[in-house]
């Protein structure tokens, strides 16, 4: 059983709008390779579903602001995933570290590696990256090569 909660709102106007969110999100939460999870809130995923609407645009926005951090492999799914946190919680490499059980200096080093993968520093396009990372958190499948 999965949970879509829509923005929170006042009058008809705010439940309209809660109605609308929660949509969006329950379409989310309902995609075959959404990330397990039951309860699913518009203000993390509604930016998502928005750009998953077409989900053909997402995969190539993805593959386009990833580079070769998008590839295949264990490896390159653990630097996301530190990128993404480290995106996530203003570029702290301690609180990421806390989190994710690891010294300070591999953080620095995951985020390193994914400026090489990038081609550019992390920071230069830290938004767009992170949108990206994100997408590919909650929808791995947007990885997959497009198809002909």
């Amino acid at each position: 059983m999965r949970l879509a909660i829509g923005p929170q709102g006042q009058t008809v106007q705010g439940f309209r709008a809660a109605v609308r969110g929660a949509r969006l999100t329950e379409r989310m939460a309902r995609l075959p390779e959404a990330a397990e999870r039951s309860v699913w809130r518009f203000e993390e995923v509604g930016h998502l579903a928005l750009l998953v609407e077409n989900r053909e645009a997402a995969s190539w926005y993805v593959r386009h602001e990833l580079a070769a951090l998008a590839g295949p492999g264990p490896r390159l799914g653990e630097i996301r995933d530190t990128v993404r946190r480290y995106l996530e919680s203003g570029n702290s490499r301690v609180l990421v570290a806390k989190e994710l059980h690891l010294a300070p200096n591999t953080v620095a080093y995951r985020v390193g590696k994914a400026s090489e993968l990038l081609g550019r520093p992390v920071a230069e396009r830290s938004q767009q990256v992170l949108l990206a990372l994100q997408l590919v958190h909650a929808l791995p499948g947007l990885l997959d090569p497009p198809r002909a």
